[in-house]
């Protein structure tokens, strides 16, 4: 019985290993991929007016400064549309 144990206990253990690896690989490979957007980009991703990015803006999306122009993220994007 005790060896039963050991071996479920030993095969989630490598599970639970796998999956922390391809998680980490996801969230690398997602990082990878997140780039600034003008508003007009901003705009476009999302099929919607530079007025309504605004309104976001108001409402909480967070954009940034570069020098005198404004980005936004796309994953802050992202995360403001699921929110």
């Amino acid at each position: 019985m005790y060896k039963i144990y050991e071996e479920i206990k030993e095969m989630i253990s490598v599970e639970v290993q796998q999956l922390k690896r391809a998680l980490k690989e996801e969230l690398i490979n997602e990082c990878k991929e997140d780039k600034y957007l003008t508003r007009k980009e901003a705009a476009k991703y999302l099929k919607v007016s530079l007025a309504t990015i605004d309104n976001y803006v108001k409402k909480g999306l967070k954009k940034y400064k570069l020098g005198r122009s404004t980005r936004f993220l796309k994953s802050d994007i992202d995360l403001f549309i699921k929110n």
